[in-house]
């Protein structure tokens, strides 16, 4: 299973990108003056023209992959990028306790899972285990409610475990708030076509 992109609040996001080139742009001018023999040892190195003009023109590219990678990976989990652009880190893993409140045969019942989570910047993977099935999500959105409060609104698709024949593939939707200041998150999801079913769950970071 691979992480997919998500979206968080309002444009914020994608002004990143742009914030990023003009960053680039004065970090590679900046080196280019100080320290133009850079320029030329790796003009030499890849058995280029001494003439800089080549890695003149690409080293902005550079500084920009470079950053957006350490700000995806890194740099936005800092507390006040993640208050800024309306994304918040969830990853790692959590401890689950559900409540069915209906399904097929109109039977209630608590059960209990884990949650792995997987994020960067740019994209996450939500991984939940019971004993009897398993779920990874397909998309993602959130929207923050205050500076420690998020919603989480996603799809899933479910697989039963091998030998649990009562049990059937299917999709659902899950929407959830989160708590940063408590590591802990509520709210409830709805499972479609194959598994009608809905309930209510508790998450806490383990």
């Amino acid at each position: 299973m691979r992480s997919h992109p998500y979206t968080g609040n309002g444009a914020k996001k994608p002004m990143l990108y742009f914030y990023l080139a003009l960053f680039s742009v004065a970090v590679a001018s900046f080196i280019e003056y100080l320290a133009p023999e850079v320029f030329d040892k790796v003009s030499e190195l890849l058995s280029l023209s001494p003439d800089t003009n080549f890695i003149v023109s690409v080293a902005p590219f550079v500084v920009f992959g470079l950053l957006n990678v350490l700000f995806s990976h890194v740099f936005w989990r800092i507390p006040i990028a993640q208050r800024y652009f309306g994304v918040p880190d969830i990853s790692g893993d959590w401890k689950v306790v559900g409540k069915t409140v209906a399904d097929d045969h109109g039977e209630k019942h608590e059960w209990e899972a884990k949650v792995s989570i997987e994020q960067s910047f740019e994209n996450i993977l939500i991984t939940l285990k019971t004993s009897q099935s398993g779920s990874h999500s397909l998309s993602a959105s959130f929207k923050k409610r205050t500076s420690s409060s998020y919603e989480l609104d996603y799809l899933y698709e479910n697989e039963p475990r091998p030998g649990e024949v009562e049990l059937s593939r299917h999709t659902g939707a899950a929407h959830l708030i989160f708590d940063l200041d408590s590591n802990q998150a509520e709210g409830h999801y709805f499972n479609g076509r194959g598994r009608k079913s809905y309930g209510e769950f508790y998450w806490e970071k383990v």
